[in-house]
């Protein structure tokens, strides 16, 4: 099976049809019934797979200049131009055979210290070993997953060597840690998303394909403390970066259906070979789909133990800034940027935020999200980031003030106050979502009609003020009723209305001290 010829990609088009497609069939039907999305049976593996078409895209069609790209939003290539492009790299893309294998360590079977493991140990979030002996697959079964069809076992490749959660001694978490976080920006179809999410290359000597393509050479392994940093890899390999020295066995892969897909296939797989101490990818590696915060001043790659919502705008939109110092805090996704930068249209779009949640061998949960990205004209993107800037910083505020205030209430002595408290905080800023995007529409609204902000500001702390009480209100009485005292629930819920409306947060809105909206609550 060769992942640039063979049509092993899942998606569905706009009328609903669900197909397999060649990668170079993205743009085929486009006027008519184009593919909207991929369409696995594991959200982890639609992640995975536009990944592998951003940087299959990146790697053999990137445009050279940025007015090539924006010819390309209204001229896509056909799927024979895709071919042609793609097919320069078609060598490095087989995943069966006797030569180099896609993503795979050649030879890997008949090495020292080789161990074979089940198929299902590729499926992020499936049981360990360990887990299984000590009989503690409670929730996913080992044995659930004992054979996959060779598209499933590709993606599960792709998957585990873009994600790869710490495994263990020597079997190393991918290129950005374990579970990154991906952001993209969506486009109206597949192809749209994928071109939208790739770059412009300027123009560069080809770099030799091993310092793209690691498996098409010896492999840099970390067994003698071998370290792979930016200085000997090619940019292009953080999208086939290859932490885990994997080989599939397709020796014994008899016919059978799929246990992740549910497809017959003539052929499955139902075991692998791994080692330890695959490339040790060391240093600062800027991967151009990921948000990055600073420690240090070094950029690090954003790991999320929560999902993503507006409260993460300003660093996955716009670059966030320690306002004390000037320095960054979090920068967006090189993508993302340079899309934002780029004479795109007056059109709004959406960004997804995906990844998995670990703990460090664990997969706890798989995060999925979408926000706005609004069309802003440039006289007034300053004052629409600033003004955002000071929504999400007040509604930082209000729900940290909830979280007190609980305390307070629950407690006779805030210091006495264990247990986590962060489901009130999630709370309040997904019940707040809908308000902030409205907020953020009709902030643009009144910008670009030249009108004054202070209304809505006024508006927008009613509006989370009002939610605090209620996420109180709903939590009090909740709490130990050992320590149940109806009075000191009283007095925390008029200190969580007074501290909501003090002029700390008022100065954060920058708005007078004058008389607010009436308390509905």
């Amino acid at each position: 099976m060769n992942l640039i010829t063979d049509a092993w990609v899942p998606v569905i088009r706009k009328d609903g049809t669900k197909e397999k497609i060649a990668p170079h069939q993205i743009t085929e039907n486009l006027d008519s019934n184009p593919i909207v999305s991929i369409d696995s049976p594991r959200p982890d593996f639609n992640g995975a797979l536009l990944q592998f078409f951003i940087g299959l895209m990146q790697t053999a069609f990137a445009p050279k200049r940025e007015s090539g790209w924006l010819n390309r939003i209204d001229s896509p290539p056909s799927p024979e131009e895709l071919r042609k492009s793609f097919s320069k790299f078609e060598h490095a893309f087989d995943l069966d055979g006797d030569g180099k294998r896609f993503m795979q360590e050649e030879g890997l079977s008949s090495s020292e210290r080789v161990n074979e493991w089940p198929v299902s140990f590729l499926l992020i979030g499936m049981p360990t070993e360990q887990t299984v002996k000590d009989n503690k697959d409670h929730f996913v079964k080992q044995g659930n997953s004992d054979r996959l069809c060779t598209q499933c076992s590709a993606t599960a490749l792709f998957c585990m060597q873009t994600n790869a959660p710490s495994g263990g001694r020597g079997h190393l978490t991918s290129v950005r840690g374990g579970g990154p976080l991906t952001t993209v920006i969506l486009g109206k179809n597949l192809w749209e998303t994928v071109w939208f999410n790739t770059t412009c290359d300027v123009e560069r000597k080809q770099p030799p394909e091993e310092k793209i393509f690691p498996w098409l050479a010896a492999l840099r392994t970390s067994e003698n403390g071998m370290i792979t940093t930016s200085d000997d890899i090619d940019p292009l390999q953080l999208f086939w970066a290859m932490p885990r020295r994997i080989l599939l066995d397709f020796n014994e892969n008899g016919d059978g259906k799929c246990s992740v897909c549910g497809d017959g296939s003539k052929g499955t797989v139902k075991s692998f070979w791994t080692k330890g101490y695959g490339i040790k990818y060391d240093g600062v590696h800027i991967h151009p789909l990921s948000p990055y915060y600073y420690k240090d001043n070094l950029p690090l790659p954003l790991h999320l133990k929560e999902k993503a919502g507006y409260r993460h705008w300003l660093g996955f939109i716009l670059s966030k800034k320690d306002n004390a110092n000037g320095r960054p805090l979090l920068d967006p996704a090189k993508t993302v940027t340079d899309f934002l930068n780029s004479g795109r249209g007056e059109r709004n779009f959406t960004l997804s935020a995906f990844g998995y949640e670990m703990d460090n061998m664990k997969a706890v949960c798989w995060h999925e999200s979408r926000m706005p990205v609004l069309h802003l004209s440039e006289n007034i993107k300053n004052d629409f980031e600033n003004a955002v800037e000071k929504f999400i910083l007040a509604a930082e505020q209000v729900a940290g003030n909830i979280v007190g205030a609980i305390k307070e209430a629950w407690f006779k002595r805030k210091k006495d106050a264990k247990g986590d408290f962060s489901f009130l905080k999630r709370r309040f800023w997904e019940e707040t979502e809908v308000d902030f995007n409205q907020t953020a529409l009709e902030t643009r609204k009144l910008l670009e009609a030249g009108k004054s902000l202070e209304e809505i500001k006024k508006n927008w702390l009613k509006t989370i003020s009002d939610k605090a009480l209620e996420i109180f209100d709903s939590a009090a009485l909740a709490g130990p009723i050992e320590d149940g005292d109806p009075a000191r629930v009283a007095r925390a819920r008029r200190n969580l209305d007074r501290y909501n409306r003090d002029r700390k947060i008022k100065k954060i809105l920058e708005i007078g001290l004058d008389e607010l909206p009436e308390d509905s609550g």
